[in-house]
């Protein structure tokens, strides 16, 4: 009777033991599975983001005391286009990019040149614009604008002109009798801002026939801007700010130190120390090294 009793005890006792192992080799196995599945997910969103940013090439610049050097960037590589290292003139404006051409400002003495640079050779072209502001010259895709203020016709003030791409066929566009500035040009219309005691007035011109719109009236001064799916998209004080035209709702997007950024599609690409970002619905994604952004392709 007593064996019986002690078999008992040690089958009882043996099943604990096959039960406690089980449940133990159980969740260690459901553990296991489940980190690395959490982990693929995090990566499957973060490759997401970055493989549906569709783009040919990035073209942006890094500037310092000493030089400027421009560079593209196609995903892979990092190419220099254009440096002014060993020129006597220096960058002193990058307008932007077009028909595979770069358009900058380069100054010596005070004198400030208005060139285009082949990204297929290395020569270089003076556009000569005379008395422009190289702070406020703007490049469209069919046409640069700019501005001049005469002092000889003080009522009307400043004056915005548009000229070709090569420098020729300037045309007037609208005056002011603040000085515009922030310019903003496409193929069908012109943007720009007035200063009107700390209320920044932001205008639309229809290029084909001059006719004039105020579209906004910003209570901060938007230092950079751009308008995209009928929403004005500014820096202000190194933070991105999203004003919808319709609605008048004004947004802070990152509030990071942002040094530039550009609408493409639905994204916006950005620079924050040093580095480019782009971003969707408030993700962001490191793409590559860089300060200034030009233009993405």
């Amino acid at each position: 009777m007593k064996s019986t009793k002690n078999q008992y005890l040690y089958i009882f006792f043996l099943i604990s033991i096959l039960i406690l192992f089980f449940g133990f080799f159980k969740n260690q196995k459901s553990s296991e599975t489940n980190t690395p599945l959490q982990a693929n997910i995090e990566n499957t969103q973060s490759t997401s983001v970055n493989k549906s940013v569709e783009y040919k090439s990035i073209y942006f610049y890094n500037k310092d005391n000493v030089r400027t050097d421009i560079y593209k960037y196609d995903g892979q590589n990092k190419n220099v286009i254009f440096t002014d290292a060993d020129e006597k003139e220096k960058v002193t404006k990058v307008l932007g990019i077009n028909n595979d051409k770069l358009f900058i400002v380069m100054s010596k003495d005070n004198v400030d040149n208005l060139y285009t640079v082949s990204l297929n050779s290395s020569g270089k072209k003076i556009l000569t614009v005379s008395n422009f502001n190289k702070d406020n010259l703007e490049l469209g895709s069919e046409n640069i604008a700019y501005t001049e203020y005469s002092n000889a016709e003080r009522s009307i003030g400043y004056k915005i002109f548009t000229i070709n791409l090569s420098g020729k066929n300037k045309e007037e566009i609208a005056n002011e009798s603040l000085n515009p500035f922030n310019l903003l040009i496409d193929k069908k219309m012109l943007y720009y801002v007035v200063d009107r005691s700390n209320i920044f007035e932001i205008y639309s011109v229809e290029l084909k026939n001059n006719n004039k719109n105020l579209i906004a009236e910003l209570n901060q001064k938007p230092d950079d801007f751009y308008i995209y799916n009928n929403n004005i998209y500014y820096l202000n004080n190194n933070k991105l700010f999203a004003y919808n035209i319709e609605s008048k709702i004004n947004s802070e997007i990152l509030e990071a130190k942002i040094e530039s950024f550009i609408n493409f599609n639905q994204y916006i690409f950005y620079t924050k120390d040093d580095k480019i970002f782009s971003m969707l619905d408030g993700k962001s994604s490191e793409i590559t090294a860089g300060k200034y952004l030009i233009k993405i392709e």
